[in-house]
C-alpha cells in the first residue's frame, strides 16, 4: 500500500486565485494581462450573478470587483460576500471609474479592502495587489 503525502517545499511557489468580476471585457483583459504569471490564477466573470457563483463555487484568495454593473451591483454583492460566513473575511477590491468621495466612503462603510478607481495601470493594480500576491 503506498501513501501519497503532499509534500510542500520553500522553493514550490504559492498561487493566488484572484477572480475579476467586471462586466467590461476590456477591463477583465486588462486584468489578465496585468496579472499574468505562474503565481496567478485568474477567473473571470461578466456580472455579479455569475460572479457569486464563482465565489460559492471555489473560494477565490482575492476579489476584484466592478461596483456598476448591470443586475446586482458591485455594492450589492460585497454586502452580499461580508455577509456569508465563509466569505466574511474575503479581500475584495472595488473597481469603478466612480471616484468621487460619496463613492469611496460608500465602498469602505461595505466593507471594502480598497478601491481603484478606472482606468488604471497595470502598475498600479500589482502594487495594490502585491500584499496578496504571495
Amino acid at each position: 500500500m503506498t501513501i501519497l503525502i503532499p509534500v510542500t517545499s520553500p522553493n514550490m511557489p504559492v498561487v493566488t486565485a484572484i477572480l475579476v468580476i467586471d462586466n467590461e471585457a476590456p477591463i477583465r483583459e486588462l486584468v489578465r494581462e496585468s496579472l499574468a504569471g505562474p503565481r496567478v490564477t485568474l477567473r473571470e466573470a461578466a456580472d455579479a450573478t455569475e460572479g457569486w457563483a464563482e465565489i460559492q463555487h471555489r473560494r477565490p484568495d482575492v476579489v476584484l470587483l466592478d461596483l456598476v454593473m448591470p443586475g446586482m451591483s458591485g455594492l450589492e454583492l460585497l454586502e452580499q460576500i461580508r455577509a456569508y460566513a465563509p466569505t466574511g473575511d474575503l479581500p475584495v477590491f472595488l473597481l469603478s471609474a466612480r471616484a468621487s468621495s460619496d463613492d469611496l466612503a460608500r465602498g469602505q462603510l461595505a466593507g471594502a479592502t480598497g478601491y481603484i478607481t478606472k482606468p488604471f495601470s497595470p502598475r498600479k493594480l500589482l502594487a495594490l495587489l502585491a500584499p496578496y500576491l504571495q
